[in-house]
């Protein structure tokens, strides 16, 4: 008896045993049913939380309220939208909308919701508050009508638009006011602010005649000094602007220091910029000194540029350790600076400090398989939300998967953004060959071989002009994924005995090949020095003839210095860096 009962006893495991599989493999084939439940499961309650989001805010009962209270502190398109239908909720019941405003606003900006914030701000008689958010709208004209009507002082009106650089409605605005001052005290005040939004707008003749009738009053301050002497150089009254400029300290010391130069008054001009904060102006102290022969008084302030973030930091950090050498004081503190940029390193013949590479884990996102179902659904505005919101609050996996969805889109330039997003925070192999990818690798290699230029290089070049957006089209008219101008395409064209009809530069295999002969002919030019090609292929070969004829600019390690278009500066060092970096990439690392 107690034989059979263990038979049946076994029997039924096995039996049970079976079925367990035979249900998992029945799963498999289906493709994970029980996955599939779980993501329908997730989308049920998505779409319910949707049409909640979206309900008129009078039919919403206060079980819905309390569901919308419950997500509305999500960091997602749905928190967003929760905290804008609890706004309009508390206008319906007549409570005030504010916070709910304000959050969805710390999420996502839009102007619609801010000029709502600002409305129900005044409703609540915040009317300061108010002025600071419709001043960010300006020029839209509904927010400039709101401001009419807003019971705020005029001048702390004005004010409060100078500070969001809003000059033109300003000038507007001012201007009204003047003519309505009640009193004499409000109206100088009032004209003070007027004369230097028309500076601030770039309107100098009008600012200076409105600057010489407040000096003839004798009512213009010394706070605003300053931009009378703006006024007066750039009307071409250099002599009244110097003195003006020297009397206001710091803040004219850039602008008394160009006055100066183009005078040929270098001393001057290097102490005058020197004697600012600005980056820029302390740059053209330094290398004033340097040209003058006062290297002391150079490297002294290179290491205080050096010393703050801003674009001047590396180049600053390279010209004070270059000095420190050449003086025998070697400053290992600026070279730790310049020690992970391959560009400064490479110049001086010293190894790039490559970051040691460790592995990034990523997966796919949960707000990139929400912008999926929202387009799926028809919701386009709610996945332009959720991705923004999930762009802005990205790990660097999520970084790395976005990267991989803009690829797989073949939207190169946002895929390399994300890439290099994730790069600054961990050196993963993988970002570093999104963000360096070899796109066109045909075309590329095609142009590098007929012309002999470094297939790195066309790269390094592509990557830093168009991010390989083959239809980029830049502000002065250059075209394509190495930015050509038309004029230099017809050129070139001429030279390869290519039918001018033809041309479309927008089509990668003529823009590359085109690019690759002119980044050649600038090597040649310059028997190979990149610095000076890439200088010439950005910002002319005159311009570089130039440069490197100055004291600076007469030596491969110096003339970097010498180039006296910041723009044109950073983009031979990006370009240097991606160039050396591309070669890391797939001659060191991938082998």
């Amino acid at each position: 008896m107690n034989k059979r009962i263990g038979s049946i006893i076994v029997f039924s495991i096995i039996v049970i045993a079976c079925a367990v599989m035979v249900f998992k493999f029945t799963d498999l084939i289906k493709g994970n049913r029980g996955y599939n439940s779980i993501a329908e499961q997730v989308n049920k309650d998505l779409d319910y939380y949707v049409k909640l989001v979206e309900k008129r805010p009078d039919s919403i009962n206060q079980k819905e309220k309390n569901q919308l209270i419950e997500v509305c502190d999500r960091k997602d398109a749905l928190g967003y939208m929760a905290n804008l239908a609890l706004a309009e909720y508390c206008i319906v019941k007549g409570g005030d909308p504010s916070d709910y405003y304000f959050k969805a606003l710390s999420l996502y900006e839009t102007s619609e919701i801010k000029k709502k914030l600002a409305f129900s701000m005044i409703n609540q008689r915040q009317d300061s508050d108010a002025a600071v958010i419709l001043a960010d709208l300006l020029p839209d004209e509904s927010a400039m009508e709101s401001i009419h009507r807003l019971k705020i002082d005029p001048a702390a009106m004005g004010q409060i638009m100078l500070e969001a650089k809003k000059w033109k409605p300003a000038c507007e605005y001012l201007k009204m006011h003047i003519d309505e001052a009640y009193d004499e005290e409000g109206k100088n005040g009032l004209e003070i602010l007027y004369a230097r939004a028309l500076t601030e707008s770039g309107d100098y003749k009008q600012g200076l005649l409105q600057f010489e009738e407040l000096k003839a009053a004798n009512k213009l301050n010394s706070e605003h000094l300053y931009f009378y002497g703006r006024c007066l150089d750039m009307t071409g009254k250099t002599e009244e602007a110097k003195e003006i400029y020297s009397s206001v300290g710091v803040i004219g010391a850039y602008y008394l220091g160009n006055i100066l130069e183009k005078e040929g008054n270098l001393n001057a001009a290097a102490e005058s910029f020197s004697g600012s904060e600005d980056p820029a102006s302390l740059w053209k102290g330094a290398t004033l000194w340097e040209t003058l022969g006062e290297d002391d008084k150079a490297y002294e302030i290179y290491t205080k540029i050096a010393s703050k973030t801003g674009s001047f930091k590396d180049d600053a950090a390279f010209r004070a350790y270059i000095l420190s050498v050449r003086n025998k004081n070697e400053d290992y503190s600026m070279l730790e600076i310049i020690s992970q940029s391959p560009a400064w390193m490479e110049r001086m013949d010293r190894d790039t400090v490559w970051m040691d590479l460790q592995e990034i884990d990523y997966e796919q996102p949960e707000f990139l398989k929400n912008v999926q179902w929202y387009t799926a659904n028809n919701k386009e505005n709610m996945a332009d939300i959720e991705m923004y919101i999930g762009q802005n609050n990205a790990s660097p996996g999520d970084k790395l998967a976005l990267s991989y969805w803009y690829l797989e889109k073949r939207n190169y330039s946002e895929s390399v953004r994300w890439a290099a997003s994730a790069l600054k925070e961990m050196p993963d192999l993988n970002a570093y060959k999104l963000s360096y990818p070899k796109h066109y690798e045909e075309e590329v290699l095609k142009a590098s071989e007929e012309f002999s230029v470094d297939p790195y290089l066309l790269w390094a070049v592509m990557r830093e002009e168009s991010r390989y957006m083959y239809n980029a089209i830049s502000r002065v008219g250059a075209m394509g994924l190495l930015q050509i101008m038309p004029s230099t395409g017809k050129d070139i064209a001429a030279r390869l005995k290519v039918n001018t009809d033809e041309i479309d530069l927008s089509n990668p295999m003529i823009n590359i090949r085109f690019g690759a002969y002119y980044l050649k002919s600038m090597l040649d030019r310059y028997n190979g020095d990149e610095d000076k090609a890439l200088a010439a292929y950005n910002g002319g070969a005159g311009n570089v003839n130039r440069w490197a004829k100055t004291k600076l600019g007469n030596t491969k390690e110096d003339f970097p210095a010498a180039v006296a278009f910041s723009e044109t500066r950073e983009y031979i060092t990006r370009v240097k860096n991606s160039y050396l970096t591309y070669k890391w990439i797939y001659e060191e690392k991938s082998r």
